[in-house]
């Protein structure tokens, strides 16, 4: 039975929740750039004193950097680069940047990646997952050997970036045989099934430790309390969404993560009652929410969207013993019985199958392997 961990993302000192923060994400470029960034990172940790402190190397400003057409380099001899034009950052910079917060050290650093982008912003991914992977595969080396002669009593995590599990293969062939301490991996653009492949296909390598980024969708931190359960000794979720949600005016349902919009212009039916059990809203009405003047009311939609989303992280790995007590919990709190369906018996053909050959688990699924040889060419480019 492993740890599964709520990583608050997307906090600063204004939104920092009042209630407990078992972990705290802080990135290289928002936290660690300048001097006073780096201040302030220090403060709301003291403020928040988490159990956890985790590194991300900043790879969603990369990202964002490369959709605004600025300039970027890697170049470690350089200073970090966060401007309005350029953007610099290596390998280096965020195993330096680990040690800027000291004497707080992270207790985990992900290494130096290139995201890809969404599918639907991408002509080929066969294209898009290459181009990342000729800087991703030296990257990864680098952050590996950075790391070791830097920061080696914090744990590094590998990060990945691909579109499927075949992608995966060519990249781990690559990196695999790196030392570290665990892998970090967005899902944003996968479905349980997908996701469920790849949490096996970490399992069977023999992973222990994984970071999921991104994600705050019930159904999805339900697979992923199964698999901090029953597969791996660490399963950690980060995501911004409950800050980025409260200052849209949503509110999360306690009971599945569900959002209802409490904006001034909806109009809220009289006999909706808010029986939402945290202490931040506990006998506020909707309607009185909605007529909170703006700070206020999102003030207080952050510090309930946490709260909430801190109890669902508890219930679904304290009813996540076995796959019959997790189908029961979640026929109670889910609006969706066809997503329970699909993870349920997804999980069951996990726990049936998960040591024998990925290929089968894929054949179930619906995936076939592509058997696609990588380009390697593409591994010959120098990263910008």
């Amino acid at each position: 039975m492993g740890d599964f961990i709520n990583i608050c993302a997307g906090a600063d000192g204004m939104s920092l929740p009042e209630s407990s923060v078992e972990a705290l994400l802080l990135n290289v470029m928002n936290h660690c750039s300048s001097p006073s960034k780096i201040n302030a990172a220090i403060e709301m940790y003291r403020r928040a004193r988490p159990k956890y402190l985790m590194l991300d190397s900043s790879g969603y400003q990369l990202r964002n950097a490369e959709k605004d057409c600025k300039k970027l380099s890697s170049q470690h001899e350089l200073p970090l680069k966060f401007g309005s034009r350029e953007f610099n950052l290596a390998p280096k910079h965020v195993m330096e940047s680990a040690l800027e917060l000291e004497p707080y050290l992270p207790d985990i650093v992900i290494g130096l990646d290139f995201p890809i982008r969404e599918i639907n912003k991408v002509k080929s991914i066969d294209q898009e997952f290459y181009e990342k992977l000729a800087y991703n595969v030296p990257w990864a080396v680098q952050s590996a050997a950075w790391w070791k002669e830097l920061c080696p009593q914090v744990d590094l995590f590998l990060p990945i970036q691909c579109y499927n599990l075949d992608q995966f293969n060519i990249f781990w062939g690559q990196v695999g045989g790196l030392e570290h301490n665990g892998v970090s991996i967005p899902v944003r653009h996968l479905g349980i099934p997908e996701m469920a492949l790849f949490f096996v296909r970490f399992y069977q390598l023999g992973i222990k430790r994984m970071h999921v980024l991104g994600t705050s969708a019930f159904i999805n931190i339900a697979l992923c309390a199964y698999m901090a359960r029953h597969l791996f000794d660490w399963v950690s979720v980060d995501a911004s969404s409950w800050r980025i949600a409260a200052d849209n005016a949503e509110f999360f349902n306690p009971f599945d993560l569900s959002r209802e919009m409490l904006g001034s212009g909806v109009l809220i039916n009289h006999e909706c009652e808010n029986d939402c059990p945290c202490p931040f809203c506990a006998d506020k009405s909707f309607k009185y929410i909605k007529k909170m003047d703006y700070a206020a009311r999102i003030h207080l939609l952050r510090q309930h969207n946490w709260w909430v989303l801190e109890r669902a992280f508890r219930d679904l790995y304290e009813h996540s013993i076995d796959i019959i007590q997790l189908e029961s919990f979640l026929k109670t709190r889910s609006k969706n019985p066809a997503k329970v369906d699909e993870l349920i018996n997804i999980l069951s053909l996990v726990e049936a199958l998960k040591d024998v050959d990925i290929s089968l688990l894929q054949d179930l699924f619906g995936f076939k392997p592509q058997n696609r040889k990588p380009s390697w060419s593409r591994l010959q480019a120098s990263p910008a």
